[in-house]
């Protein structure tokens, strides 16, 4: 009898997993995403698509092949990037599949990554074309934003600000508690970059308690480095470094490789510092080290 009963649990695990809907996968590998847990996140997000792509569900296969890039662009993984480049085209060639407005959104990020700013703003262009064309006005705040993203890479920081002028526009009528954020903390890089420490600051500590309740990793540990740095240049060396050495202890290397190695290249430009030298403990309720 026991035998039968064990036997049956798990033909019923398997019916279990059978019928577990590819949305469902999705979903909790979106979760593992916002986690930095990218390993995981890849493995329940590419089952999904598999099966979008079987089905012919080809906007949800696209809204996976986004988020994989984007993990991939952070873990550096080049070769994955391009074979997924080249399945998007094999959609369009074969399969009479039209890219959608997100999707060039997110090949601009990738290109971004690279450096490669004028390839990722003929991407927006096209992102930001395609949005305009359906009226699609959250895809319009996507464009918008990539926009922002690659003129503060460029130097171009008023073109930058205005970028996100209008996406506060959007803001006042739509909830996307994501990009918003995103593009706050955008917003206290570029006025890092103007020199405008005191406000960057400012704008980092709000984006921090937006955080208390997003719970968001990659940006958490985001924050940290974009606070280090903001501290260093404002001439609080030690401050800033501090910030940064918590953040290079938050983050995993392995999923998030170049924000890893970002903070690394900026602590050492502040200086070596071993393990031992400080012992940073960070509380959260006073928003101190």
């Amino acid at each position: 009898m026991k035998d039968q009963i064990q036997i049956l649990k798990g033909r019923d695990l398997s019916v279990a997993e059978k019928i577990i809907k590819p949305e469902s996968t999705y979903e909790v590998g979106k979760l593992y995403f916002e986690r930095g847990d990218f390993r995981v996140a890849i493995d329940k997000i590419t089952k999904a698509a598999a099966v979008f792509y079987t089905e012919k569900n080809f906007d949800a296969y696209l809204k996976c092949q986004n988020v994989l890039l984007r993990m991939y662009a952070e873990m550096e993984e080049s070769e994955k990037i391009k074979a997924i480049k080249e399945t998007l085209q094999d959609l369009v060639l074969n399969k009479n599949v039209e890219l959608n407005s997100k999707t060039y959104y997110t090949l601009a990020l990738c290109a971004s990554y690279k450096g490669q700013h004028k390839v990722a703003l003929e991407y927006l262009e096209k992102s930001l074309a395609l949005a305009l064309s359906a009226d699609a006005k959250e895809d319009i705040c996507y464009a918008i934003h990539g926009l922002a993203i690659v003129y503060h890479f460029l130097g171009r920081y008023e073109d930058a600000l205005k970028e996100i002028y209008n996406l506060q526009v959007f803001f006042q009528v739509m909830d996307l508690p994501e990009l918003r954020l995103s593009s706050q903390v955008l917003n206290g890089h570029i006025l890092l970059k103007m020199g405008k420490y005191d406000q960057a600051l400012d704008v980092f500590w709000q984006c921090y308690d937006i955080l208390k309740e997003q719970k968001n990793l990659y940006m958490y540990v985001s924050l940290l480095f974009a606070m280090g740095i903001t501290y260093a240049d404002s001439g609080e060396v030690d401050l800033g470094r501090m910030y940064l050495t918590l953040a290079k202890r938050s983050v995993d290397p392995a999923n998030l490789r170049y924000l890893a190695r970002s903070i690394d290249d900026r602590l050492k430009r502040l200086g070596a510092m071993e393990d031992s030298e400080y012992d940073i403990v960070f509380d959260s309720s006073t928003n101190t080290v």
